[in-house]
């Protein structure tokens, strides 16, 4: 239901970061990497769009101009960004009602900021496997677009 896609894109983001670390951890194949950061891409920049209201071409501008080497893996900053999202969606559930315009503000500005920093992250983990944020991009707009046209975009891993 709409009324859930903030908590259901929250929740994909940290669902597909688990499934990239998997993939950066195996270090086997660094096709495995490029596609669940696609994963995990489609999800931040739903999320920012749809829930925080930033403009896709801004985040993406900052992001890029930011990728630097860094050493492969996730940081704990990483876990504490997820950390600040989920807990984000969890207290607008529970307490949304009650908070004033401010308060309202502040609590997604603090989101973007952990949408942003997660965005870094995985550019950055892209970037030590030879990757580049716009490949990724592409290839998982291709992805979502043949299992459009296959009438199979719901479902479970990559054998829809």
């Amino acid at each position: 239901p709409k009324t859930a896609e903030s908590s259901y894109l929250a929740m994909g983001i940290g669902d597909e970061l688990a499934e990239l670390v998997e993939a950066v951890e195996a270090a086997q194949n660094d096709s495995d990497v490029l596609s669940e950061a696609g994963d995990v891409f489609w999800y931040l920049l739903r999320y920012a769009s749809k829930v925080l209201e930033i403009n896709l071409t801004d985040l993406e501008e900052s992001v890029l101009a930011q990728v630097s080497p860094c050493e492969e893996g996730f940081s704990s900053e990483a876990i504490l960004n997820l950390g600040s999202i989920l807990g984000y969606e969890k207290k607008k559930i529970r307490d949304y009602d009650t908070w004033s315009d401010e308060k309202k503000a502040d609590k997604k500005h603090k989101a973007l900021s952990d949408v942003y920093q997660l965005c870094f992250e995985v550019a950055n983990i892209l970037f030590t496997h030879g990757f580049g944020v716009d490949a990724c991009l592409n290839r998982n707009v291709a992805k979502l677009s043949g299992r459009k046209e296959a009438g199979n975009i719901r479902g479970d891993g990559n054998k829809r």
